[in-house]
């Protein structure tokens, strides 16, 4: 099958023949093509990782924000204690 892709832009032409090593533009358009699915795949499958870390540094933040409240809480209870003490 042939192709013909009229105003096609010089310079993606370039850049896609610079990343795919080859000197035909044809070869190029259809290396890049046949990788779109492919990373299209994995960029879904990346997005869905990052929500997952992303849901995980938010658990973990309210984790550590509940320890320091209740660190800070048990410093302040200390501290009176040693104030009834010293009477």
């Amino acid at each position: 099958m042939h192709l013909i892709i009229r105003d096609f832009p010089d310079d993606l032409a370039d850049e896609l023949k610079a990343h795919f090593q080859t000197k035909a533009a044809s070869k190029a358009v259809t290396d890049a093509a046949k990788g779109f699915a492919a990373q299209a795949e994995q960029i879904t499958r990346l997005r869905a990782r990052v929500a997952e870390l992303e849901t995980a540094v938010r658990v973990q933040r309210q984790v550590i924000d509940g320890a320091r409240v209740s660190a800070s809480a048990l410093l302040d209870h200390v501290a009176q204690g040693d104030l009834l003490t010293r009477v």
